[in-house]
């Protein structure tokens, strides 16, 4: 098929005097897995440029390849690689029409060709600013250090870490930002010496242009590339930090991007005298390039999909067990920079199909299995457990409500959950508040955001009661209210409520979503969010749902802010 398709494409005249290239021309592309190739002729800025067309196994699968015959034809431009392949597309989330292979190899010839054009009259010259990592790469820099500095548009002083060997580990502003990336543990550090770095940054004027792969820059190159790319400010800083120097300096570069965003790179002066080879002094030339692996959060958190602005938030979870364990974890990875865990119970081994924690931390607190888990996948998550009944404890130092933006309830307890509502609504400036819990057999799950002093509470999620009723019933449940839905498969003390660990799941993630428009003012209202799953068990098993769970989502979602009673004893109009 890939071999009619290339035929195909030489007929369609989209190269001039097409043709196929044989096994022994094929040979020299079988490194980038090319089993089939033209070559022909384009026209680009007036020149005739032989361009090179290749497939492999998997085309129409697969994108076509295409390679500048002469890498150095057209000069060092944006796009093109050292052995002349030509990156045309962005490959991330493109579909393919498959059914048209000869339209894809039209397609890839027309967008090579423009990237070419571009490159000859400078107009994607900034692209080798976007793009300064992957040419920096192809210098082969034998070290790569972890950075934790946070790039900023001045002059500073940073750190490097050396183990016993002389290596250099990583790079940091202080310890501190080492410390959050292994959440607070010091043992990472006690090895490493700390000797000063400088990092510049260079100002977003005229994109500069990176070292050919076999071209490294030598000082003077350096040299002038820093003087001609920073401000005067900075360049007066420098040159402040530079007074004293040490046998070997590294040097670290910000490269603005179009987004806005650094990129770091690295150069590692040896055999330094007479001074910092960026103001004066020498040093074997060329200095050493350093490939840099941004580890901060500014970068991390938001390829992540979190938010770096959380990095401050300090939230408390109340239950963790299945809702609250995956609740936990996906906090987690939001960005927020403090979490409280809160539950006295310990992984029991019946739960280990509903718990994000499986069989991990059998016997163990659930908090400090969590804690654990949490510490060994995500960074900067500083973690504090607690291993009491919140009921007792709420006055301790770890748990006072007033330390926390958002408290969050998991515990299955409506009893234990409306007492600490009304505890919420009574403070002065309480944090958020937000209920989370799932119905059973797979019907459902809720949200529930509260702010304490506004109308709109927990409470109002219940019917009016009086001195007769033992019972509160729930206005917002899917199941018919009044019913108890636990089984018991072992006698006294084993019942539980049948729901799966991928209920659990869903809830949690609807929870946590609406913690995130909380915290970030995106919500700004007291909002009752659910999802609906099928009836079909709840009803095979003998019970009906509710009035509530036969209107659609829409309606629901219409419907959320709607459950607040002015009557009620918490936030009620009398209250307020």
């Amino acid at each position: 098929m890939q071999e009619k398709a290339l035929t195909d494409f030489i007929s369609s005249g989209a190269l001039h005097k097409g043709r196929m290239l044989s096994e022994d021309e094929i040979a020299l592309l079988k490194g980038e897995g090319v089993t089939f190739a033209v070559e022909g002729y384009i026209t680009v800025g007036g020149n005739d440029v032989v361009l090179r067309v290749g497939v492999d196994d998997l085309f129409p699968q697969s994108l076509p390849k295409v390679y500048l015959n002469d890498p150095d034809m057209l000069g060092f431009i944006p796009h093109v690689g050292p052995g002349g392949s030509i990156c045309y597309a962005d490959t991330e989330g493109i579909i393919l029409n498959t059914e048209y292979p000869v339209s894809l190899l039209n397609d890839a010839v027309t967008c090579a060709a423009q990237v070419l054009e571009e490159g000859i009259t400078g107009t994607n010259r900034v692209d080798f600013m976007d793009e300064f990592m992957v040419y920096w790469g192809r210098l082969s820099p034998s070290k790569l250090i972890l950075s934790f500095v946070r790039p900023e548009e001045r002059v500073r002083r940073v750190y490097a870490y050396y183990d016993s060997d002389g290596n250099c580990s990583w790079i940091a502003a202080d310890d501190s930002s080492v410390c959050s990336f292994f959440n607070y543990d010091l043992s990472p550090m006690k090895s490493l010496t700390q000797r000063s770095a400088i990092y510049i940054p260079l100002e977003k004027a005229a994109p500069i242009t990176p070292p050919e792969p076999d071209k490294q820059w030598t000082i003077d190159e350096v040299r002038g590339i820093v003087k001609s790319n920073v401000s005067d400010q900075n360049l007066r800083e420098m040159q402040r930090l530079c007074k004293k120097a040490k046998i070997e300096e590294l040097v670290v570069l910000g490269l603005p991007r179009s987004s806005g965003e650094f990129t770091l790179v690295g150069l590692l002066f040896h055999q330094v005298t007479g001074g910092h080879p960026l103001i004066g002094g020498t040093a074997k030339d060329p200095p050493e390039p350093v490939l840099i692996l941004r580890c901060d959060p500014q970068y991390l958190w938001p390829r992540g999909g979190g938010d770096v602005n959380l990095s401050t938030v300090n939230v408390m979870v109340v239950g963790c067990g299945s809702v609250g364990g995956h609740i936990a974890l996906a906090l987690a990875r939001t960005g927020i920079g403090k979490l409280t865990l809160v539950d006295y119970d310990k992984m029991e081994l019946e739960n280990i199909f509903r718990h994000i924690l499986g069989r991990d931390g059998l016997g163990a607190f659930k908090t400090k299995a969590l804690k654990a888990q949490i510490e060994r996948k995500y960074p900067f998550v500083e973690v504090s457990t607690c291993e009491q009944d919140i009921r007792q404890i709420v006055n301790c130092e770890l748990t006072k409500l007033n330390m926390f933006d958002l408290v969050l309830f998991a515990t299955g307890n409506p009893t234990t959950e409306l007492h600490f509502n009304k505890l919420l609504h009574g403070m002065e400036k309480g944090p958020l508040a937000l209920f989370s819990w799932v119905e059973p057999y797979g019907i459902g799950g809720h949200a529930f955001l509260t702010r304490p002093g506004t109308s709109g509470c927990l409470q109002c999620l219940y019917e009016p009661a009086d001195d007769r009723q033992a019972a509160l019933h729930s206005r917002v449940c899917f199941a018919e209210p009044g019913r108890s839905f636990g089984k018991d498969d072992l006698g006294c003390g084993s019942r539980y409520t049948p729901y799966s660990g991928l209920d659990a799941e869903r809830t949690a993630g609807m929870t946590v979503r609406l913690a995130l428009d909380g915290l970030n003012g995106r919500e700004q209202g007291n909002p009752l969010i659910s999802w609906k799953g099928s009836k079909d068990s709840l009803e095979a098993a003998g019970f009906e749902t509710s009035y509530r769970y036969g209107q659609s989502l829409d309606q629901m979602h219409d419907r959320r802010y709607e459950y607040v009673r002015s009557d009620c004893p918490v936030c009620g109009d009398s209250i307020r």
